[in-house]
């Protein structure tokens, strides 16, 4: 049986957790069908193509111009059977990757002396209420 084997009502049987990087830094952790997965890739190449050029042409005028960070894709979990159990695998690992972030950014405050933006005391206190 094939990955991309769709079921009579024609969706996809299977699905991927994956998470993106863009040239930004942008991370997304979601649920896709299979398939799908080699078409993320090679519109992240094509991203990362274009930022390169544009970074390009902006270092010739200011040379101190940051280089784009190279887009990517990771699967996580390759094949799962269902939307509904996928989708729940890419929220756990959005949780995970959220209280990493959280950990990461006390870290640096504790190492820097700078206090946390107000915004994320909020979401923290959201999520712990």
């Amino acid at each position: 049986m094939s990955r991309s084997r769709r079921s009579g009502g024609g969706t996809p049987l299977f699905y991927s957790v994956i998470v993106t990087r863009d040239s930004a830094g942008a991370v997304t952790i979601e649920a896709v069908p299979s398939g799908e997965v080699s078409k993320r890739e090679k519109a992240c190449s094509e991203e990362y193509a274009q930022a390169y050029k544009a970074y390009l042409e902006a270092k010739k005028d200011n040379p101190s111009e940051p280089k784009p960070k190279k887009a990517s894709v990771a699967v996580l979990e390759k094949s799962v059977r269902g939307k509904d159990k996928a989708e729940t695998l890419a929220a756990k690992y959005r949780e995970k990757y959220d209280a990493a972030q959280a950990k990461k950014a006390e870290k640096e405050e504790a190492t820097t002396g700078a206090k946390p933006a107000e915004g994320k005391e909020e979401s923290q206190e959201k999520k712990e209420g």
